[in-house]
């Protein structure tokens, strides 16, 4: 485990979107999705957040999981979960998230080294995406979202970032 703390907020979306066409941050439609989402609501005034960054086997599920037994596993060890808005503003701090060896960009499983920011979930439309993660490959940062259902297998090594 590991941790990131940053500033979240204070910035409307049209400057969040400057900011990440700034730095040259890679988008998927999935993520563009998300930009149109009434789960992102955006924090009027800076204020600090922490991330845990771990792995699903340092949630105690040491073999496959779902989406479901993941987020159960991280509530019950006090971990909360991120509004949506808090994987944008980690992807333009977070500049040096390790690279990934995996190149493929589509492959239904999680890439290696991507970072899942659990956010809430509140549609069961599987083609909704259900949130944000962070990945560094092709000398390139992304901030991608990703869809999957309630049977969708992570593997222990999988990272997945929280509150605590």
């Amino acid at each position: 485990m590991f941790s990131l703390t940053f500033n979240v907020g204070g910035f409307s979306l049209n400057q969040i979107k400057d900011q990440l066409q700034k730095s040259q941050i890679g988008l998927n439609p999935s993520a563009e999705k998300l930009f149109t989402d009434p789960r992102l609501v955006l924090s009027q005034e800076p204020h600090l957040v922490t991330l845990n960054i771990l792995t699903i086997a340092e949630l105690k599920l040491t073999t496959t999981a779902t989406l479901p037994n993941i987020l159960l596993a991280a509530k019950e060890q006090g971990y909360k979960l991120c509004p949506l808005e808090t994987a944008i503003y980690c992807r333009l701090f977070w500049q040096n998230q390790p690279v990934s060896d995996d190149h493929a960009m589509h492959r239904h499983k999680a890439p290696d080294s991507a970072v899942t920011i659990a956010s809430p979930i509140t549609s069961t439309d599987v083609n909704q995406p259900k949130g944000f993660y962070l990945r560094h490959v092709n000398n390139r940062l992304w901030l991608r979202g990703y869809i999957c259902d309630d049977d969708f297998i992570w593997q222990p090594e999988d990272l997945f970032a929280f509150q605590k």
